[in-house]
Protein backbone atom coordinates (compact mmCIF):
# COMPACT_ATOMS: atom_id res chain seq x y z
CA UNK A 1 0.00 0.00 0.00
CA UNK A 2 1.37 3.43 -0.90
CA UNK A 3 2.12 5.89 1.90
CA UNK A 4 -0.59 8.38 0.79
CA UNK A 5 -3.21 5.63 0.58
CA UNK A 6 -2.22 4.30 4.01
CA UNK A 7 -2.54 7.77 5.54
CA UNK A 8 -5.94 8.29 3.87
CA UNK A 9 -7.08 4.84 5.08
CA UNK A 10 -5.91 5.55 8.66
CA UNK A 11 -7.60 8.97 8.67
CA UNK A 12 -10.85 7.51 7.29
CA UNK A 13 -10.82 4.73 9.88
CA UNK A 14 -10.17 7.20 12.72
CA UNK A 15 -13.00 9.45 11.47
CA UNK A 16 -15.43 6.52 11.23
CA UNK A 17 -14.52 5.15 14.68
CA UNK A 18 -14.68 8.63 16.19
CA UNK A 19 -18.16 9.12 14.73
CA UNK A 20 -19.36 5.78 16.06
CA UNK A 21 -17.97 6.43 19.55
CA UNK A 22 -19.38 9.96 19.55
CA UNK A 23 -22.80 8.69 18.46
CA UNK A 24 -22.77 6.07 21.23
CA UNK A 25 -21.75 8.63 23.85
CA UNK A 26 -24.45 11.06 22.66
CA UNK A 27 -27.18 8.46 23.18
CA UNK A 28 -28.89 8.54 26.58
CA UNK A 29 -27.28 5.82 28.67
CA UNK A 30 -29.50 3.92 31.12
CA UNK A 31 -28.53 3.95 34.76
CA UNK A 32 -29.94 2.52 37.96
CA UNK A 33 -32.12 5.29 39.40
CA UNK A 34 -31.76 6.35 43.01
CA UNK A 35 -34.52 5.38 45.41
CA UNK A 36 -35.93 8.91 45.18
CA UNK A 37 -35.97 8.70 41.35
CA UNK A 38 -37.30 5.13 41.19
CA UNK A 39 -40.17 5.64 43.67
CA UNK A 40 -42.42 7.78 41.43
CA UNK A 41 -41.63 5.63 38.39
CA UNK A 42 -42.54 2.38 40.15
CA UNK A 43 -45.67 3.99 41.63
CA UNK A 44 -46.71 4.99 38.11
CA UNK A 45 -46.03 1.42 36.97
CA UNK A 46 -48.29 0.00 39.69
CA UNK A 47 -50.98 2.56 38.77
CA UNK A 48 -50.65 1.36 35.17
CA UNK A 49 -51.15 -2.30 36.20
CA UNK A 50 -54.42 -2.70 34.29
CA UNK A 51 -52.98 -1.29 31.06
CA UNK A 52 -52.71 -3.83 28.26
CA UNK A 53 -49.34 -4.20 26.62
CA UNK A 54 -49.79 -3.55 22.87
CA UNK A 55 -50.22 -6.96 21.27
CA UNK A 56 -47.43 -6.43 18.74
CA UNK A 57 -45.08 -5.71 21.67
CA UNK A 58 -45.88 -8.83 23.70
CA UNK A 59 -42.96 -11.23 23.40
CA UNK A 60 -43.42 -12.89 26.78
CA UNK A 61 -45.68 -15.39 28.47
CA UNK A 62 -46.53 -13.24 31.48
CA UNK A 63 -50.28 -13.80 31.13
CA UNK A 64 -49.67 -17.45 31.91
CA UNK A 65 -52.32 -20.11 31.42
CA UNK A 66 -55.11 -18.11 33.03
CA UNK A 67 -58.20 -18.03 30.83
CA UNK A 68 -60.66 -15.18 30.94
CA UNK A 69 -63.73 -16.76 32.54
CA UNK A 70 -66.16 -14.65 30.50
CA UNK A 71 -64.62 -15.19 27.05
CA UNK A 72 -62.82 -18.50 27.55
CA UNK A 73 -59.71 -16.99 25.91
CA UNK A 74 -56.36 -15.80 27.15
CA UNK A 75 -56.66 -12.18 28.25
CA UNK A 76 -54.51 -9.44 26.77
CA UNK A 77 -51.17 -9.32 28.52
CA UNK A 78 -51.23 -6.47 31.01
CA UNK A 79 -48.64 -4.82 33.22
CA UNK A 80 -50.26 -6.59 36.19
CA UNK A 81 -49.36 -9.96 34.65
CA UNK A 82 -45.68 -9.03 34.55
CA UNK A 83 -45.82 -7.76 38.15
CA UNK A 84 -47.59 -10.96 39.27
CA UNK A 85 -45.10 -13.17 37.42
CA UNK A 86 -42.27 -11.38 39.26
CA UNK A 87 -43.97 -11.91 42.63
CA UNK A 88 -44.61 -15.60 41.91
CA UNK A 89 -41.02 -16.08 40.76
CA UNK A 90 -39.61 -14.30 43.82
CA UNK A 91 -41.58 -16.59 46.16
CA UNK A 92 -40.11 -19.75 44.61
CA UNK A 93 -37.63 -21.14 47.17
CA UNK A 94 -35.58 -22.76 44.35
CA UNK A 95 -35.21 -19.49 42.46
CA UNK A 96 -31.77 -17.99 42.03
CA UNK A 97 -33.09 -14.49 41.58
CA UNK A 98 -31.57 -11.47 39.98
CA UNK A 99 -33.39 -8.32 39.00
CA UNK A 100 -32.45 -4.88 37.80
CA UNK A 101 -34.15 -1.60 37.01
CA UNK A 102 -32.63 1.12 34.85
CA UNK A 103 -33.79 4.28 33.09
CA UNK A 104 -32.37 6.94 30.84
CA UNK A 105 -32.08 10.46 32.23
CA UNK A 106 -34.40 12.15 29.73
CA UNK A 107 -37.65 13.99 30.60
CA UNK A 108 -39.34 11.04 28.84
CA UNK A 109 -37.37 8.22 30.44
CA UNK A 110 -36.99 4.83 28.79
CA UNK A 111 -36.97 2.28 31.62
CA UNK A 112 -36.26 -1.43 31.68
CA UNK A 113 -37.18 -3.77 34.51
CA UNK A 114 -35.48 -7.14 34.16
CA UNK A 115 -35.62 -10.25 36.27
CA UNK A 116 -34.02 -13.61 35.60
CA UNK A 117 -33.50 -17.03 37.02
CA UNK A 118 -30.89 -19.67 36.38
CA UNK A 119 -30.84 -23.39 37.20
CA UNK A 120 -27.65 -24.91 35.85
CA UNK A 121 -27.96 -24.85 32.08
CA UNK A 122 -31.55 -23.61 32.17
CA UNK A 123 -32.12 -19.91 32.51
CA UNK A 124 -34.56 -17.24 31.41
CA UNK A 125 -34.98 -13.49 31.56
CA UNK A 126 -38.09 -11.31 31.40
CA UNK A 127 -37.95 -7.63 30.47
CA UNK A 128 -40.61 -4.98 30.80
CA UNK A 129 -39.62 -1.89 28.85
CA UNK A 130 -41.63 1.32 29.00
CA UNK A 131 -41.43 5.08 28.83
CA UNK A 132 -42.17 7.31 31.80
CA UNK A 133 -43.10 10.97 31.37
CA UNK A 134 -41.44 12.83 34.24
CA UNK A 135 -43.69 15.89 33.80
CA UNK A 136 -47.03 14.05 33.97
CA UNK A 137 -45.67 11.19 36.14
CA UNK A 138 -47.37 8.60 33.92
CA UNK A 139 -46.34 5.57 31.92
CA UNK A 140 -46.87 6.00 28.18
CA UNK A 141 -49.17 3.05 27.29
CA UNK A 142 -47.98 2.67 23.69
CA UNK A 143 -44.40 2.22 24.91
CA UNK A 144 -45.07 -0.92 26.98
CA UNK A 145 -43.15 -3.98 25.80
CA UNK A 146 -42.63 -7.37 27.42
CA UNK A 147 -39.85 -9.71 26.27
CA UNK A 148 -38.85 -13.20 27.41
CA UNK A 149 -35.40 -14.52 26.62
CA UNK A 150 -34.98 -18.24 27.14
Amino acid sequence: MKKGTAVLFAASTAFLLGGLVGHHLAQPQPHEPTEAEAGPILQALVQAARLPIPQDQVHCEAAGPYMDEETGRLPPTRVEHVIASHLLWSLNPRAQPYSSFSCTDDPIKTCTWMFRDSHGEESWQRFLRFQYDSASRHILPASLECIDVP
